[in-house]
């Protein structure tokens, strides 16, 4: 109880669709690998998302997927 209420304070809870291009995100409030929203990619109707600190490395998610936003790093 006491750690979500943490995790509540640190992040906040949202979905992809809902965060601004180029904001950072993780999958997991634990997570060390930080992520920055690229454009939409009409043709798989999906987020190109890149590696914070690795831009070669590129993924799609969809709009839905619940990320967690606002971090301090």
């Amino acid at each position: 109880m006491i750690k979500l209420l943490i995790m509540s304070i640190k992040y906040k809870y949202l979905e992809l669709k809902d965060l601004d291009n180029g904001g950072f995100f993780t999958i997991t409030p634990d997570s060390k690998t930080i992520w920055i929203k690229e454009e939409y990619c009409h043709s798989s109707k999906k987020w190109s998302c890149r590696k914070w600190h690795d831009f070669n490395h590129e993924n799609f998610f969809s709009g839905n997927k619940k990320v967690f936003a606002e971090l301090d790093f």
